[in-house]
């Protein structure tokens, strides 16, 4: 899906955190307003050139990709939400046994979670942009150049080799679940990482 200038791309991806799907709310009441041409699943491709200009250079650059309009668990938690974590959908939410929106719905990681698409089909992952505060909306990116958290305990590993799942929303150099691969030299303990993203593609 190309990008579309109806949605309300006059905020940084990587600063929203709205109280409502569409990112407007009525001025009086606070409450949530359906309007403005954004709904909670929606997901559009960005440019290079599109990304970067979507992004609040505080929270990073953002790059070519796949961005999806998401809400984040009111119970995820709140220090596994940040720019480079890894956030979930667990497999028990999805169609046909969860919601209409259960796709768009993200939560935390806990310490050991399998992931697509190396056969431990127990959670779909997506790369949180920025904060978030529980309960709220924003966007996560699911495809293209995206920007990790390396895990506390990984060691380097060079330019194209595999990034797995770590702990609490973390990366590692080895496991199960390649979510995709470096595109340069990871620092070691929680830097941020450039990586190519591997992932199952939803339409949901």
């Amino acid at each position: 899906m190309p990008l579309v200038t109806t949605l309300p791309t006059w905020v940084a991806l990587n600063a929203a955190d709205d109280r409502s799907p569409t990112g407007f709310v009525d001025k009086r009441t606070k409450l949530p307003t359906m309007a403005g041409g954004l709904n909670l699943g929606d997901y559009f491709d960005l440019t290079e050139e599109e990304a970067n200009r979507a992004s609040f250079l505080d929270n990073g650059l953002l790059h070519a990709g796949r961005y999806r309009r998401i809400q984040v668990d009111p119970n995820a938690n709140p220090n596994q939400i940040d720019v480079g974590y890894m956030g979930l959908i667990p497999v028990s939410q999805l169609p046909p046994g969860g919601g209409r929106d259960a796709l768009n719905v993200i939560t935390t990681a806990s310490t050991t979670t399998a992931v697509f698409p190396m056969g431990q089909a127990l959670s779909r992952v997506a790369v949180f942009l920025n904060k978030i505060t529980p309960g709220n909306y924003g966007f996560i990116q699911e495809l293209g150049i995206a920007t990790i958290r390396w895990g506390t305990s990984s060691g380097s590993s060079g330019i194209g080799s595999g990034v797995y799942m770590g702990t609490f929303g973390t990366t590692t150099t080895g496991g199960s679940g390649m979510i995709g691969a470096v595109l340069e030299t990871p620092q070691p303990a929680n830097s941020l990482v450039l990586v190519l993203l591997n992932l199952p593609v939803v339409q949901g």
